[in-house]
């Protein structure tokens, strides 16, 4: 509050509004009277604004908090009751009940209602306040604005809550001065597009907009004669979809012209609608490019309904290809000419289409593979009889009987928010889908644990049995430990805007050497109230032997089935088709029969091993040797005259040979070019100038290479700088520029290193490398899920009618 070191106050700040004020030398003269006999005779008169002003001394400002300020207008009420002049000042007037009020008015004033029942305001701040010649202010019919007005412009006070509808009022200003021109050129038009893509993203039916519902909403919204009782949603959405086609086609256009390999990461996925019992498919394809990274787009989500007549003529694969080209080609992509990498779930028909039809190499979903290994370890499956994990089973029951009790019983409800505001100052809902996709079960069992105490203090409360007993909550905690770890590595995958895959890896990693090592102590994660953000988790280890039953079974059955569907590929008998032929033995000695594996050699395709492998910091390939020999091998699986260290050794030279084989190759169809370019000019050739055009087709470019395709037996040249030597042979300019990546990675060069998030960016100005840039960031492109079409399909259900 500022004091205003004011002599007089008389000022009529809005319409309605009255103030009664004197002067210490003279009473101003009345200019105007509202109702006859309203103020007594020997009231102050009242005065008009625009007949006298406040005078501001700004040298005698000073700011008093809220209590003070409540303090001294309390002694000054007091004060001014038991003055000659309180009963006369306003006829009738009697002292407004201030146990029905929170208002800020009575921290600044005595609030009155006369015999009218209209409000007067009495302004007790300084220099308002004076016993014998008070500032009073008659309020409207319907509020006290004008007092608010009077405290806001002479005293510079303002509500806590005219100052957050002021904030609202301006942020809503701030958003129309900076909104889209269309809008402020055309607000139908602007409405029409917004309409439809909300439509779009959500699936809403086209009758939804010819239904006497919507023309009454339409006709309301504020946007031209006649409002929008009409709209053609069908135009609009050929329109989004044109518009948005032309960017996406803009896009791959840019990412063409920059790469002279395949570049695109496709994702493929099929869903069976519970409401209606009808099979969507959905696209979605990500890419980099020399300037813009992680970028995706999906591209469609429709109906899949093959007729019978494909279905017996063709595999579902075989459908699904044409269908998928199909989608493809109006995008001007080219499945075999553009097409690199791909995820999806490990469905027999997309796994055919993706990895053998359209030749793609292939990575199972990672959100995918975890859901199915939870699934299993914890027997939530939805038929019982295939649950392996019983007493998991049967756990989960007891806590979704819990959770629908105290959700559904009104009086147990009640006491359990009484009981969380009692002991947590906070109230959440208990969760209920322990069984639902991508391990939400996590997130049940964080808040069954967290309001335990309130759910026990709710059960006594109304004299109940308390279902649950301290062993299941020993039970839930080792459960969480279980899960949440394994979550977390859901959760990173889910990203697609960023790119995340070393974090995956790495992540994966420690999950397998940790969680999964029943070897090894299990760290019990105990959330106690993280979630509401008071405090960390408390961290503590416990034996695998001193688990519950349950918990042991569980954490047996996740490593299993993890290494099925995952780390199986770091063992070095069950990761290969045939280990026999290729380990061989000889009177008991190893003797191998392959020196170099191939793609068909592998029963995984290591693509997110090789993705990891252009981070400087793995190029060595610490990591996997480190999950390699982590691996544990029965010594039924030990071929004659192998051991176990000789066979994991082995294993890392075999897959390692395999990773860099498989860079290799693209690194020199995008050298081959350039070291025939340079040839050409060294031997005084004219080429044509500027950057070198995509090839028409890669046949003619894998051509070039048909004299040197086996690049992994050649020795790697040490010390050779890429940038511009030139070389014989494209072999020579991509083992060049290995080597440089492999120099970076070097423990001496740490300061090069870049963050995780930013390796595509930091390819992208990898200069030295030109070619392995190229192959880099096309290999970057694949995300370790295929999340992203979830976003569509996750929402159909929420929209489709029944069938």
């Amino acid at each position: 509050m500022r004091n205003l070191g004011l002599n007089s106050v008389a000022t009529e700040v809005g319409a309605g509004m009255h103030i009664m004020a004197w002067s210490e030398d003279h009473v101003v003269e009345s200019r105007s009277i509202t109702t006859e006999g309203e103020v007594a005779s020997s009231a102050p008169v009242e005065i008009d604004d625009e007949e006298a002003q406040l005078e501001v001394d700004e040298e005698t400002q000073f700011e008093v908090d809220d209590a003070e300020r409540g303090d001294i207008v309390a002694v000054r009420i007091k004060n001014f009751i038991d003055a000659d002049i309180f009963p006369a000042i306003i006829k009738g007037a009697a002292i407004k009940d201030l146990k029905k009020t929170t208002s800020f008015l009575n921290q600044c004033g005595m609030r009155m209602i006369d015999k009218d029942t209209v409000e007067w305001f009495i302004c007790l701040l300084d220099p308002c306040f004076n016993v014998k010649k008070p500032v009073v202010i008659k309020c409207t019919k319907t509020g006290a604005s004008n007092a608010c007005t009077h405290l806001d412009k002479k005293h510079y006070i303002t509500s806590s809550k005219t100052m957050a509808t002021n904030k609202k009022l301006a942020h809503i200003k701030k958003q129309l001065d900076l909104s889209d021109p269309v809008f402020k050129r055309d607000p139908k038009r602007w409405f029409e597009v917004q309409l439809g893509a909300w439509s779009a993203e959500h699936s809403i039916s086209y009758n939804a907009f010819t239904t006497c519902r919507w023309q009454l909403i339409g006709r309301q919204l504020p946007v031209g004669e006649g409002g929008m009782k009409s709209i053609n949603i069908r135009k609009l959405h050929v329109e989004l979809y044109t518009s948005c086609k032309k960017i996406i086609i803009m896009s791959l256009a840019e990412a063409r012209s920059f790469f002279t390999i395949k570049y695109l990461s496709l994702y493929l996925d099929l869903i069976k609608s519970k409401m209606s019992n009808q099979k969507y498919l959905a696209l979605r394809v990500c890419f980099n490019t020399s300037t813009r990274f992680n970028i995706g787009y999906n591209l469609t989500v429709r109906r899949f309904a093959p007729t019978t007549d494909e279905r017996q003529a063709e595999q579902l694969s075989t459908i699904l290809h044409e269908w998928s080209s199909g989608v493809l080609e109006e995008f001007g992509i080219k499945v075999m000419l553009d097409v690199l990498t791909s995820t999806s779930d490990s469905r027999s028909d997309v796994k055919r289409t993706l990895d053998i039809l359209i030749d793609a190499w292939w990575e199972w979903c990672i959100s995918h593979l975890i859901h199915l290994a939870l699934t299993e370890a914890f027997g939530t499956s939805i038929d019982p009889n295939n649950s392996k994990n019983v007493d998991a089973r049967c756990f989960f029951q007891r806590i979704k009987k819990v959770i629908e009790a105290v959700n559904k019983s009104e009086y147990l409800q009640g006491a359990f928010e009484e009981a969380m505001l009692e002991l947590l100052e906070t109230y959440f809902k208990l969760l209920n889908s322990p069984q639902h996709r991508w391990s939400s079960t996590a997130l049940v069992l964080e808040r069954i644990l967290i309001a335990w105490e309130p759910l026990l203090q709710a059960y006594r409360k109304l004299n109940r049995r308390f279902p649950l007993v301290d062993m299941d909550r020993t039970l839930c905690i080792e459960f969480y430990s279980l899960i949440e770890p394994v979550r977390a590595v859901q959760i990173k995958a889910h990203a697609m805007q960023t790119f995340v895959i070393v974090d995956v890896y790495v992540m994966l990693y420690s999950l397998y050497t940790t969680v999964l090592d029943v070897s090894k102590p299990l760290e019990l994660i105990i959330p106690v109230r993280r979630q509401l953000g008071s405090e960390d988790p408390y961290l503590m280890s416990r034996s695998h032997d001193l688990l519950q039953p349950a918990t042991r079974e569980a954490r047996k059955y996740l490593g299993k089935a993890m290494s099925e569907r995952y780390f199986k590929r770091y063992h070095p008998i069950l990761a290969l088709h045939q280990p026999k032929k290729i380990y061989g033995n000889n009177l008991g000695r190893p003797m191998l029969q392959k020196m170099f594996l191939e793609e068909t050699d592998f029963k995984f395709s290591y693509l997110i091993d090789t993705q990891s492998m252009l981070y400087p910091p793995m190029t060595s390939g610490k990591i996997l040797v480190k999950l390699i020999n982590a691996t544990n091998i029965d010594r039924l699986d030990i071929l004659v005259g192998w051991t176990q260290e000789s066979l994991q050794k082995q294993h890392f030279l075999f897959v390692n040979q395999f990773i860099w084989n498989k860079i290799k190759c693209l690194v020199k169809i995008v050298a081959a070019p350039i070291v025939l370019k340079k040839q050409q000019m060294a031997m005084g050739g004219s080429t044509p100038a500027g950057r070198l055009e995509r090839p028409a087709k890669r046949v003619k470019t894998l051509e070039l290479l048909s004299a040197a395709l086996d690049i992994v037996a050649e020795d790697d040249k040490k010390d050779v700088n890429g940038s511009g030597e030139c070389f014989e042979t494209a072999a020579q300019m991509v083992n060049a520029e290995v080597q440089i990546l492999k120099g970076i990675g070097d423990e001496t060069n740490i300061e090069l290193w870049p963050e995780s998030t930013e390796l595509c960016k930091w390819w992208a100005r990898q200069t030295s490398m030109p070619c392995l840039m190229q192959a880099a960031l096309a290999i970057l492109a694949n995300k370790p899920s295929s999340g992203g079409l979830e976003c569509d399909l996750g929402s159909l259900s929420d929209v489709l009618a029944p069938k």
